[in-house]
Order: C-alpha cells, then structure tokens, then sequence
C-alpha cells in the first residue's frame, strides 16, 4: 500500500516526513486530535487556510493512501443556515475512501479503514478560480519563471531599494483584481507596480553571481509586502505581462470529479446529497481531492461568526485494529506503543459523568492515575497532543446522528458554554439573587434556545452516515479512530520503477551526427564527460514522438519551456525514501565512463539534506494533455513524448540533432536551471544500454536515424 501526506508544499513537493506537518497543526489552536476546542469528542485533525493557504487556492488535498472512493457529497454552492441577523455558509462536501491493508505475514488476513476527506471546496467555487484565471482577470498567486526585481512601498523611501527575487518565488497579490496599480518612475520609464507580498521564496542557482548575498536579501522579504513592476514591454498591461514573467497558480478540478459510472467517465452528482457510487472509484495515494472548503460558524450565542476554509481528515475503521496493522503504523516496530481504548459509551461531551476522556488520560499518563478537575483534564490534553496521536479510540462518529441522540450531544455541549457565559455574567453581581432578578438568566434562556436549534440544524445537514444504505455500504454508528497521519508510517515495501523509455539505450552520436572518440560517452552523465565541460543529465536514444513514462510513483511538480533544455516536465517522486534505498552499485562501463561523475556518492550528502527527488525529462515534444502541476501520476503512466525542444544548431546541422534522445536527470532540487544542482547519476537507476552492450541491431537503428535526420538537417 502506498501512502502519502493529506497536503503537499506551497511549491507543489511532498513534505519530507511528519515532522514538518505536525509544525504546521501546531500553529492552529482548534481541530485537534480527540478532543476539540469546544470540550468535546473530536475523531480527526483540521488542516485550514490559515496554516496552509495553498490548499484553499492552488495545491490540493490528496488521497492519503491507495484505495477506492466509495462515498461522497458534493454542491455546487454551499448550504446556508440562518441564526438571529446572520447567514453562515459553510461547506458539508466529502469523499470517503475505502483502503485494504493486506497482512504481510497472511495474504489471507487483511483489514479494512477508510479516510475521510471533510469540508471540502464546492465545484462551483473550484470552477469560477479556473475561469478568473484563465481569463486574467482575478489572480490571487504567481510563481516567478525568472530572476525579477521588487520594490519596497512606493510612498517612501524604501521604493529606492530593489531586491531580486530568483525563480520558484510564489507571490500574492494584495489586490487579486488588480483594479489599484501604481504608475511610478524608477530609473529613466514608468512602471506599473503591484502591492503584493511574498509567500515563499525560491532558490538561485548554484552558478548566480554572489548567489549567497543575493538569497539572504530574497530570503529577508518572506511574509513582507512588497511592489512588483509588470510593465516591462513598454507599458503592456498586467495581463500580458505576467505570463511573462511568472506562472499564474490556480486550481484544477478533481479528477474523481469526472470518474462516476460503469465506465467512469461521468460527472458526479451535485445535488448535495450523500452518493454511493455504483462502482468505486479507484484512487491511487497522492491523488487531487479536492481544496479547503469554505466554513462559517457561529463563535457564540450572541451571533458572532468567524470563517475559515479548513478540511476535517479522518482515519477510521469498523474493527478494532490487529496488531500487524498497528506494527505497520509504527513503521514496522514491534513495540508499537499505541493505546486502544472502547469509548463506544461516550457521549462525546466532557464531563464527571463520561468516564472515557480520563480513561484515555490514565492510559497515556502513567505518573498520575487520580481524578483530577475537569479544568485540569482540558489542560492535559492541551499539553499532550503528541501522547494522543498514540491512542485509538471507539466512539460514536460526529457524522451519524439519530434526532434525539443529536439533541443530547450538542445540548450538552452548548449548555456548557452557557454555563460558562453564566458564571461570567455572575462575577457582577454581590449575590445569586441580585443576578436572578437581573435581565440576564431570561435573555440567556431565549439565546440559547435559539443557538441550541440552529446548531442542530446545521449539523443535521454535515452528518452524513445515516443517509447510507447499510446493505451497500455499511458504516458503523461507532467506530475505530486513529490518528490520521499515522497511517504515513505503512510502507509498501515494494518499489515500483519503469524505465523512462522502453529499451533505453545511450546515444552513440554527437549531435552534428558524428560519431567516434567519445561520443560514445557523450550522452553519459559526468564531470569532464564532454572533454572540459560537463553533462548532468542521461541522453537517451529517442526517435521524435516516442513514449516517455512516469518512472515512479509521483506529482506532477513543474512543467515548463527552458532554454537549452526545451520542453520540460518535473515529476516529484512520492517516496523518495525507497526511490534511493533500491539504487544500483555503480559500475564503470567498459571503459566509456572513466570521465564520468568522480565520487558521484557525494550526492548522497544532498539527499540527506533534502530527502526529496525529482525526476527531470527534457526536449519534449509534447506533454499528455492530463499532466497538469500538482497532478498525480502512477509508475507507468504515460505522460509525455519525445521531441528535440531547445536544441540548437551546430557548425554542421540546423537547430535540431542528429541523435534525438531524452535528457533526463534525477535531482535533489527543483530548479530547472543548468548549474551543479543537487543532480545524481541517473545510471543509479535507469538499466539503459551503452554503446558496448547494445546489438548490431539497436545500432543500426540509432545509425539509420542518424542518416536520415542529417539528410534532412545538413547546412
């Protein structure tokens, strides 16, 4: 089973390891694990716009793990409830997958969870972002595609400094419209500036001129506004001019969106009910779901709202889990160290008279097995985040409902808030009877009776269980909850390559079609492998239009025209961690390769430091028009074609070459710029042919190729 994080990076990789995520969830004060901000049962963790923006506009929430979508509610517009003067809107979207984790040690024995995907974007809002920018008329974010320098505020004097930005840098605009652009002079024109602020910065190259000078002042402007110019072709608007300097990021629609049916090839529902498909969807780890949906909710009785876009993610089974699968959740350790606990009883409120919140405390907390306050109860769990993610709880799910089991729950938790808003309101008064024969006990009754139905109303409207028919799909009142990112620890143990082309082989020309000396190592990767220049990447022999494979398991990460390069697409491997660990030895080949990488090992060094692979193919002809940034791919999958995009002419052919090939490199960096970037030999991976292995045969066929392009090309 292949696994992967819920989210990806703002510039569209996969995050290292949990670590990173865990910084992220720490930096929001609700949405937690257990037990949620309100004093209540809470069965999953928030992710929302205010840790991860780039969920909400440009990167999408993926699929957690390898399974099968068999559930699902989608609108087109979110619904609405109403509560004294306010209107909230709030999204009740979601996908449910379904994933078998087959016992390693039994092929016979499995078990069965399921991943929910909550709160998720309406595809009405998803459309309208693609149309805005399409057309250029609303951009919220931009992705610079080349070096680029900002200002600082245009009213004072720290316009005067200018600070170059390097490529990868992602940008927002203050004014998505962009109805409010200051004309001002620097140097000897007019420009047209932005007010805009810098979200994420990108990297130099390792050969730019003062490269570290020049990052430290980019890397000083992260989360700072700043001006950007776009009139650099004599005045041309905004809309001609960004494209020419940066990517505009914007969504892209699910593609589950479109796999409904027999043959799934047909659009979902989209009446805002609960689905069953007819036939699962299959969905593979990685894969695009969707975005944080918009969510309004009342703050208190009083009627204050607040908003967010957030997705609720929740791992969860009907059976309690064996311990093969808690051993792979704890990536492989026997002592696996996870509390399982049936909370099944529980009314999901915190209070002396539900037993199941300090059963979980006495289980994690061994120095204290005493009662304690509910106050201090609230206060463990706030500092015991990290022992939670440990504990695997049976509780009634916050998604069924039955009316009056719905009324208890949330009349108990209201009351709770009321209570507390009560003994507040008490703290005024000398005496119980001074406050009781205030106004307060019997504006406070009518309030709350009010907060208390229209909370019921909108959670009638998010629960969705109860609307499955258990003899298709039966999912329990009361289920098994585990810490969603645990499941990041299952490892497949099955690496999954496919060669970039069928039959790889090396070029045996150069590009002017000679042939002879070194051009037998000529598309080899290495140092001195072109006499005093180097090459860092692997030409592969490839007639124009010929099939070019995702080698692993992926996301699409960039796609984009270089110089010297052509066409380019850059895969992000999913897990870099098995790509690496299931490299060859490296062997010299029969005496062609003694000008290759010298200590090509030292790149193991800039693994370690990122941890992230990137697969580069170069001088593409065209890319398979599903290959879009952020999307997900399987090993296998065709996604390109071969061409010969940014070769240029040599003394004795026109632009173009004689030895059509694929340049592909494996990185530890995304930046598609030439330069010592992090890039490995990509013979650690690639069972391609040299000269010395191929046949008479796979030689005549590159010769035959050779002669009729330089019949073609010669000057």
């Amino acid at each position: 089973m292949n696994t992967a994080f819920p989210i990806c990076q703002v510039d569209g990789s996969q995050f290292n390891d949990v670590s990173a995520l865990k910084v992220l969830l720490n930096g929001q004060t609700s949405g937690r694990y257990i037990i949620s901000k309100g004093r209540g049962w809470h069965g999953g963790i928030h992710f929302n716009n205010r840790i991860a923006f780039w969920a909400q506009h440009f990167q999408p929430v993926q699929a957690m793990a390898d399974g099968e979508l068999v559930a699902y509610r989608m609108a087109e517009e979110y619904p609405t409830t109403q509560y004294l003067e306010t209107t909230s809107s709030y999204s009740n979207n979601f996908c449910l997958l379904r994933h078998t984790f087959q016992n390693p040690d039994n092929e016979d024995e499995s078990y069965t969870f399921y991943s929910l995907y909550m709160h998720l974007q309406s595809q009405k809002e998803i459309q309208d972002s693609i149309t805005a920018a399409e057309s250029v008329s609303e951009i919220h974010y931009i992705r610079l595609t080349q070096t680029w320098y900002v200002r600082g505020d245009v009213t004072t004097t720290d316009f005067e400094t200018k600070t170059l930005m390097p490529v990868g840098t992602v940008i927002q605009l203050t004014d998505p419209s962009r109805t409010s652009v200051t004309k001002k002079k620097a140097g000897t024109k007019f420009w047209d500036f932005l007010k805009c602020k810098v979200v994420q910065v990108g990297k130099f190259a390792d050969n730019e001129r003062d490269r570290v000078s020049k990052q430290s002042a980019a890397d000083q402007k992260l989360d700072q506004e700043i001006w950007l110019s776009v009139s650099k072709y004599n005045g041309e608007t905004a809309e001609y001019c960004l494209p020419a300097l940066a990517d505009v990021l914007t969504k892209q629609m699910p593609p589950w969106h479109t796999k409904n049916g027999p043959e799934n090839n047909l659009p979902i529902v989209l009446d805002g009910t609960v689905q069953v498909p007819e036939l699962p969807i299959n969905i593979k780890a990685g894969e695009h779901l969707g975005y944080l949906g918009k969510y309004e909710y009342l703050k208190n009785a009083q009627g204050n709202i607040d908003q967010e876009y957030r997705v609720h993610l929740e791992v969860f089974s009907n059976d309690r889990p064996p311990e093969y699968f808690l051993k792979a959740l704890a990536a492989g350790q026997e002592e696996h160290g996870f509390q399982v606990i049936d909370g099944s009883s529980s009314t999901g409120v915190m209070e002396p008279a539900n037993t199941f919140f300090n059963d979980i405390r006495r289980a994690i907390d061994t120095d204290n097995d005493g009662q304690i306050s509910e106050n201090e109860l609230v206060a463990f769990y706030q500092a015991a985040t990290n022992r939670l993610e440990k504990v695997i709880a049976k509780h009634p799910s916050e998604w069924y409902s039955k009316e009056d089991e719905l009324a208890i729950k949330y009349k108990k938790l209201i009351e709770k808030g009321r209570e507390i808003q009560e003994n507040k309101l008490r703290s005024y008064y000398q005496s119980e009877e001074g406050y009781q024969n205030s106004p307060y006990p019997e504006m406070i009754e009518s309030i709350y009776s009010q907060f208390i139905n229209h909370e019921q109303q909108r959670i009638e409207k998010i629960t969705w269980i109860q609307h499955i028919d258990l003899n298709v799909l039966n999912i329990e009142s009361s289920v098994w909850h585990i810490w969603p990112l645990s499941i990041s620890n299952i490892k497949d143990g099955n690496f999954k390559w496919h060669e970039p082309i069928l039959n790889p082989m090396s070029t045996n020309y150069y590009q002017s079609g000679g042939i002879g000396g070194t051009s037998y190592a000529w598309g080899l990767f290495g140092k001195k492998i072109r006499g005093s220049s180097r090459h860092d990447g692997l030409d592969l022999f490839a007639p124009v239009g010929t099939d070019v494979y995702a080698c692993v398991d992926g996301t699409i990460a960039d796609i984009r025209t270089v110089r010297g390069y052509g066409k380019v697409l850059m895969l992000s491997v999913n897990d870099s961690e098995s790509m690496w660990s299931n490299r060859k030895k490296f062997e010299p080949r029969h005496n062609l390769t003694d000008v290759e990488l010298e200590k090509y090992d030292t790149y193991e060094s800039e693994y370690k430091k990122s941890k992230q692979l990137y697969l580069m193919y170069a001088h593409l002809d065209s890319i398979n028009e599903k290959m879009k940034p952020g999307s997900y791919v399987t090993s296998g999958d065709i996604i390109a074609k071969t061409g010969v995009s940014g070769i240029g002419a040599t003394k004795t052919i026109n632009a173009g070459t004689c030895a059509p090939h694929l340049h592909f490199e494996v990185r530890t960096k995304k930046i598609v710029m030439k330069g010592d970037m992090g890039r490995c030999n990509p013979a650690l991976f690639v069972n391609f042919k040299d000269y010395s292995q191929q046949s008479e045969t796979e030689r005549d066929i590159q010769k035959n190729e050779r002669d009729r392009l330089f019949s073609l090309l010669k000057k």
